[in-house]
């Protein structure tokens, strides 16, 4: 039987692919990893707090 993807992959910084999630999700990533920030009750997704931009939310992104 073979598998889709038979090696271990993992997507660093996902949040920066044009779409994040679903290509990841689309290609067997096994693992997908965001950087989240919370800031003025939002959750941010960004590598740093430096990085933050307004429209990059966890809930609009990812949920």
């Amino acid at each position: 039987m073979s598998q889709l993807n038979p090696f271990k992959v993992h997507s660093q910084n996902d949040y920066i692919q044009e779409v994040p999630f679903w290509s990841a999700y689309a290609n067997g990533i096994n693992t997908i990893e965001i950087d989240i920030f919370l800031k003025e009750g939002n959750l941010y997704v960004a590598h740093d707090t430096s990085a933050i931009l307004l429209g990059r939310m966890l809930q609009t992104m990812y949920l």
